[in-house]
């Protein structure tokens, strides 16, 4: 016989039946998945983008918006800007902040990148919280590492949030608790991650006293260190030199609850005045944020409801 003809014997069959399987099995791990997924239980619940899709998504802007929100997570979690353009109409506004970054050059030049060179003219929002200004902030432990990376790593994650979504892992805990071979933890983190660079949140119960023990020891030189002068120089010189390009320029510090902003302002070395003069000196201009009139769910973080309302009164403010 020819080497041609079809093969109909026993290898012919077993190799159609090692395919079947391979079928069979991938076909059942995805109703698997899919079924785990509805039932799945996450202490720490993602919505939105994936964690690593989003900020790779936000390290590799640019060029792109008018007007730019920045500062430290608590920028990153108060300020929705889908509720400011809904009063600073005909802007692309984004929220430029990251997790525990601070007032220090490679941040502040990566802020430059972001500014669209058409449209409007541009503005520069600056969250301004004592942590900020600190040589703790300063390491940048979430911004620095995520600006190193490979531009086309960045695409990649940037383009890949389904698939990072239905692949993410799950800890033992929570495997128990989808399993209902254990009790859910107490408590219950919610994080939405916008494609503005938002990140929404809550607590489930929320718990100030979180935030108020984790900053009671932050600003002592065994950890993070108070509020440095070069930072607010630092700073200072570049709202100078936005103004000099034309660039409006505002600050504000973002609010918190009055526990934390007495902590601070107790032992941060922040002193809020002085910096509100040099900063209008330096051309900005300050917004009076309230302090106490957000709710918030650790302490330090602005929850998911207070957040739009806070952004809404921000935009009204710049307006």
């Amino acid at each position: 016989m020819s080497d041609n003809h079809t093969q109909t014997g026993p290898d012919a069959r077993q190799r159609a039946w090692r395919i079947d399987r391979t079928a069979i099995a991938l076909v059942l791990a995805l109703a698997i998945g899919v079924m785990f997924s509805s039932v799945r239980y996450d202490a720490q619940q993602w919505e939105g983008l994936y964690p690593d899709s989003f900020w790779a998504a936000k390290a590799s802007w640019r060029h792109n918006a008018d007007v730019i929100v920045a500062g430290d997570s608590r920028v990153l979690t108060a300020v929705s800007p889908a509720a400011m353009a809904e009063h600073l109409t005909g802007r692309r506004i984004v929220n430029y902040a990251f997790l525990g970054v601070g007032y220090e050059r490679q941040y502040i030049e990566a802020i430059n990148k972001v500014l669209a060179t058409d449209g409007p003219p541009p503005m520069i929002v600056l969250g301004v919280s004592p942590r900020s200004l600190t040589e703790g902030a300063s390491k940048q432990k979430w911004f620095g590492p995520e600006m190193k990376k490979h531009f086309l790593q960045r695409q990649l994650l940037a383009h890949s949030s389904d698939v990072l979504q239905a692949t993410r892992p799950i800890d033992y805990a929570d495997l128990m608790a989808s399993l209902s071979l254990a009790q859910p933890r107490s408590e219950r983190m919610i994080l939405d991650y916008h494609a503005d660079g938002w990140q929404s949140a809550d607590m489930i119960p929320p718990n100030i006293e979180l935030g108020l023990a984790e900053y009671a020891t932050k600003y002592s030189e065994a950890e993070e260190g108070p509020v440095r002068q070069k930072y607010i120089d630092q700073l200072l010189a570049a709202v100078k030199r936005w103004r000099a390009q034309g660039i409006a320029v505002y600050g504000f510090r973002p609010p918190s609850c009055a526990q934390m902003v007495a902590l601070e302002n107790r032992i941060s070395g922040f002193d809020e005045a002085s910096f509100v003069r040099q900063f209008q000196a330096a051309g900005g201009v300050w917004l009076p944020v309230s302090q106490t009139a957000y709710a918030s769910y650790d302490g330090s973080h602005l929850d998911v409801r207070s957040a739009p309302v806070f952004s809404a009164d921000l935009a009204k403010m710049i307006k």
